[in-house]
């Protein structure tokens, strides 16, 4: 199954010719949603659930060992919350 990449200029686009609104309310609208989503999914081990769209997660990314490309020097990278997506099927 091919996936397709949307950015929200596209989305906008969508809304305004399914709904007829102009195009600030889309990007007023979009920001929103995606604003509420952030600040639910921001908590470590947090949950979203979407009926027929999917689940955000959020996981904690544990501290490792990396290298710096130009250098080639050992650098830690330090632990932070990821955020993933699982589409319904």
């Amino acid at each position: 199954m091919a996936s397709k990449r949307a950015a929200s200029s596209e989305l906008v686009a969508k809304m305004r010719a399914d709904y007829g609104v102009t195009e600030e309310a889309a990007k007023v609208a979009i920001e929103q949603v995606f604003g509420s989503l952030t600040s639910l999914v921001k908590p470590a081990d947090a949950r979203v659930r979407i009926a027929n769209f999917g689940i955000f997660t959020t996981k904690r990314q544990a501290e490792r060992q990396g290298r710096n490309p130009a250098t080639g020097q050992p650098v830690t990278i330090p632990a932070k919350d990821v955020t993933r997506f699982k589409p319904s099927i």
